[in-house]
């Protein structure tokens, strides 16, 4: 049947990644971001996308599994660009709001963003067991996911935030040509 339906294996692996991609997407088109204030819309995206990796851990993992064969099955799907645009559209223009209002600094885009977002929730799902482990602490305690949740939106809000000695740094961007004058903190 599989034949039949999908013409091949490979076929039925890209109606299957193709479905999880629009599963996440179709779920944010849920949120009603447009009519909360900037960092409300932010804080609110950040803890859906969090939530939706824990209560889709298959999807994480298809992904995972999708990068490590180098992404040669994504590439054969024309759509998938035009279908994860919406993520990206969102967060421009809660960017663009912040930064309009001074809540918000500039010096990264949403495509930026979306990676911190991704980064930072993945990490708890797909190192799960190993992180747990190495370090005895239970990643998948409901305490521990609640309080990474929580470490999530405020690190990644952190970021965005625009702050009086953002100013004094203005003249760094955060896109490489001069990240290596950014002070960091230890």
């Amino acid at each position: 049947m599989i034949y039949y339906y999908f013409k091949s294996k490979d076929g039925l692996y890209l109606s299957v990644l193709e479905h999880a991609y629009l599963g996440i997407r179709e779920a944010e088109q849920t949120l009603d971001l447009a009519h909360l204030l900037p960092e409300d819309a932010m804080r609110a995206l950040i803890g859906f996308t969090f939530d939706y990796y824990q209560d889709h851990p298959e999807f994480v993992a298809l992904v995972v599994t999708e990068n490590q064969s180098g992404g040669r099955h994504i590439r054969k799907m024309r759509k998938m660009k035009r279908q994860n645009v919406s993520v990206l559209d969102a967060i421009k223009e809660m960017l663009d709001r912040g930064r309009n209002s001074g809540i918000f600094r500039s010096g990264f885009d949403a495509i930026d963003i979306h990676m911190m977002i991704a980064a930072l929730g993945w990490f708890q799902i797909a190192n799960r067991h190993t992180f747990s482990y190495l370090f005895r602490r239970d990643l998948s305690a409901a305490k521990t996911i609640e309080r990474h949740r929580a470490l999530i939106i405020d690190v990644v809000l952190q970021f965005m935030r625009s702050t009086p000695s953002d100013e004094s740094r203005s003249a760094h961007s955060w896109d490489g040509a001069s990240a290596a004058t950014v002070p960091l903190a230890v």
